[in-house]
């Protein structure tokens, strides 16, 4: 998957190599996914098993769809299976783990139920990630987001996590956003002596419209690196004490970070352009 390192509270650039980790600590993947075409969408189903899957783009109309580490995909280890204007992959119960590799669709894009997702994809019109409540290994749940455009909306949406490092953790690199994109973590508990209850890090990312960010309770960091808000730009931490970093980032529209509960820093880290002078709610050290 794509994964970059947990590093201590810092900024900087984060890159993450675009590789396939071995799954530590976490239940044995296994099961069968199941594929369907329903009107103009393919449907990958997933079992109460963990399913790992790899979706690959094969030719200009056609996905590879693979099953990794004892999953098979309508019964075997892969298929073949013509792409159709949307796509969508609910993998149930289990701690599955979805993987989207060079993948266009035409139109809208839904990933449910996984609790690990790596994508790099170009979208039409809408993409929407949702976790369930992840537990176990270093991350509770984990979404990561690079090279892709989404010609609409982006919306990623996690359960609650909990991890020996990381409770929910969500990456978006290097990515074109043509409206607006959301963040929007469950209730997160990483290690005592070095995690964070929720980590998220935008890197290198254009936003046409709004963006809004709202953790969960538990310690957070929010980081923003090279990022351009075309509107409003909303951030809210939930309870904690939490940390909202920016470096040579742009907000054409009124940015507004609101701490929440607990001893919350926010760091201005240099570079940064504001349109306007932003709005900072309940942070105890600036």
């Amino acid at each position: 998957m794509f994964f970059r390192s947990h590093s201590a509270r810092r900024l900087g650039v984060r890159r993450r190599p675009l590789t396939i980790e071995v799954l530590e600590g976490r239940t044995l993947p296994a099961g069968n996914v199941t594929t369907a075409t329903l009107g103009d969408a393919l449907r990958l189903t997933g079992d109460a098993a963990a399913n790992v899957i790899r979706v690959q783009q094969l030719g200009p109309d056609q996905y590879r769809i693979t099953g990794v580490n004892g999953t098979t995909v309508d019964g075997k280890p892969e298929v073949v299976a013509k792409s159709r204007k949307d796509l969508t992959i609910d993998l149930g119960g289990g701690r599955d783990v979805a993987q989207l590799i060079a993948v266009a669709v035409a139109r809208d894009a839904r990933v449910a139920n996984s609790e690990d997702v790596s994508i790099g994809l170009t979208v039409g019109r809408d993409l929407a990630i949702t976790t369930g409540n992840g537990t176990g290994g270093a991350i509770g749940n984990s979404v990561n987001i690079g090279s892709t455009t989404v010609g609409r909306d982006l919306t990623v949406t996690t359960g609650n996590g909990t991890g020996s490092t990381v409770g929910n953790f969500v990456s978006i690199f290097s990515a074109s956003v043509g409206r607006d994109l959301a963040v929007t973590t469950g209730d997160g508990t990483g290690g005592a002596s070095f995690g964070f209850g929720n980590d998220i890090d935008i890197d290198s990312t254009a936003v046409g419209h709004d963006l809004t960010i709202a953790t969960g309770d538990g310690t957070a960091e929010v980081t923003f690196n090279k990022l351009v808000v075309q509107g409003l730009s909303t951030v809210r931490t939930g309870s904690g004490d939490d940390t909202v970093q920016v470096k040579d980032s742009t907000f054409l529209g009124l940015a507004t970070f609101d701490g929440g509960g607990g001893t919350d820093t926010f760091q201005d880290q240099g570079g940064n352009d504001f349109a306007f002078a932003p709005i900072l709610i309940d942070f105890e050290v600036v």
